[in-house]
């Protein structure tokens, strides 16, 4: 045998070796794979059922899901027409808005005038009540001033007592002249300065000075009164009494008032008339 004989019997038996362990191999790990078949059908039917249970599911999902779209679609349509609506909307509360602002701003303007009209009045009201305020005081002391004058002309009256014994011999030559009037057909009764044109006024103020009642009323020399003269005093239609003039200003008048003739109590704002005075 030579040596290509040799190396070729090695190989042979290098290869019995080898297939000898693969058939070990294969024989150890031998398994029932009918079995393992079986067992496979099984997991993959069982997978195909939780396959079809997970398609109904799936499929399922997604008919509620497109539903649920549809439904959301829906809303958004609606809600895009309701945005759209209260854009529209708050155009209008804007331009009602800017026209209010605009009535507010007319308004605050008016206000601010009527304000400054208001202090205008307040002032002009103020100055006349200062006016009206210093005419009163000015009366009060003009009446003052009168009452002092009656004093005055009652302390004076014994003064005119002593006149009277002069006045006696005028007596004789009035009684001289009454009897020229007579000749002409005047009568010398009559006082020329008792003569006035009637004349209407109210009482102002109501004094009193001891056992003396006074009264001043708003008609004076002007309307042709002087001391000596009467007025009658009315409240509506009811005669209250009568006072005799004894002091006069322009438009002014004090009298005192005459007890025989009083028939109520007399106030300002009573209604005075004057009468033809003839002795």
């Amino acid at each position: 045998m030579n040596l290509i004989g040799k190396i070729l019997v090695l190989l042979i038996v290098i290869m019995c070796i080898v297939f000898m362990g693969l058939a070990m191999t294969v024989y150890s790990s031998h398994q029932n794979w009918k079995n393992e078949a079986n067992i496979f059908e099984d997991k993959f039917n069982e997978k195909l059922s939780q396959l079809n249970k997970a398609q109904a599911a799936f499929d399922r999902k997604e008919s509620e899901l497109s539903a649920n779209l549809e439904a959301v679609q829906q809303q958004i349509r609606k809600l895009e027409s309701e945005r759209t609506m209260l854009v529209d909307r708050n155009v209008g509360i804007q331009a009602e808005l800017d026209q209010l602002k605009q009535q507010s701003r007319d308004r605050i303007a008016a206000v601010a005038a009527t304000q400054q009209n208001n202090d205008r009045l307040i002032k002009e009201v103020t100055g006349q009540r200062k006016t009206l305020r210093d005419n009163q005081q000015a009366r009060d002391k003009d009446f003052g001033v009168m009452l002092d004058a009656k004093e005055s002309q009652d302390q004076t009256q014994g003064e005119l007592n002593i006149v009277r014994a002069q006045n006696q011999a005028i007596t004789r030559q009035v009684a001289r002249m009454s009897k020229l009037l007579r000749a002409n057909g005047l009568d010398p009764g009559l006082d020329p300065d008792f003569l006035m044109e009637p004349s209407d006024g109210v009482v102002s103020a109501v004094r009193r000075k001891g056992p003396t009642q006074l009264i001043e009323v708003t008609i004076g020399a002007d309307d042709g009164l002087q001391a000596g003269h009467t007025v009658e005093v009315f409240r509506g239609s009811k005669y209250l009494g009568r006072a005799e003039i004894i002091s006069t200003s322009p438009d002014r008048a004090i009298g005192k008032l005459d007890r025989r003739f009083l028939q109520g109590q007399i106030q300002e704002g009573d209604r005075v008339a004057t009468r033809l005075k003839l002795s």
